[in-house]
């Protein structure tokens, strides 16, 4: 849709603009701070990939987010969440607009999902990123719970040491 828009707009042919747009690579910086200024480095976590890749997906492919459990939503960041909340009551109540405060992040991660999504098995992709958020979620909390135990280990509090160990090797049982 959007390249369609890009190439409308620059009077070219789709095709022309998607093999452009394949050529940009996506580490690539295209703009370049004033001279003078510091560009602040800025680099987006694994997470936050993920879910922009699975928000793409889902974008493209709506009928995947049924995939997931309204539980499995609150692994997200909030404004991703708002998305998919936004996508379920859209098939649920017919055809909602993006409200505007997502709209910019919407048509970026649309774009994104046409340059970058092209070529993939999309319900595949979204368990694949979904399960990658699953594990990061995991480790995270595997990591406070290590804090906790040495804590715990610290204060000699035996209850509270075998309570966190039982939580840790629970929560290592759900990443196998």
């Amino acid at each position: 849709h959007w390249i369609k828009e890009l190439a409308d707009k620059l009077g070219v042919k789709e095709e022309a603009a998607q093999e452009e747009l394949k050529k940009i690579k996506p580490s690539e910086e295209i703009f370049s701070p004033e001279p003078g200024e510091k560009a602040a480095p800025f680099q987006k976590s694994r997470r936050e990939l993920l879910e922009e890749r699975l928000a793409a997906l889902i974008l493209k492919f709506p009928q995947y987010l049924n995939l997931f459990s309204e539980q499995d939503l609150q692994l997200f960041s909030s404004q991703i969440c708002r998305i998919f909340t936004h996508i379920r009551e859209k098939e649920n109540n017919g055809n909602l607009e993006i409200p505007e405060n997502l709209a910019d992040f919407c048509n970026y991660l649309s774009l994104k999902g046409e340059i970058e999504l092209e070529e993939v098995d999309p319900e595949k992709e979204c368990r694949d990123c979904f399960d990658g958020i699953k594990a990061l979620e995991i480790k995270s909390k595997l990591d406070k719970i290590s804090k906790e135990i040495k804590t715990a280990e610290a204060a000699k509090d035996v209850q509270e040491i075998e309570k966190l160990i039982q939580e840790f090797s629970h929560l290592t049982k759900e990443i196998i």
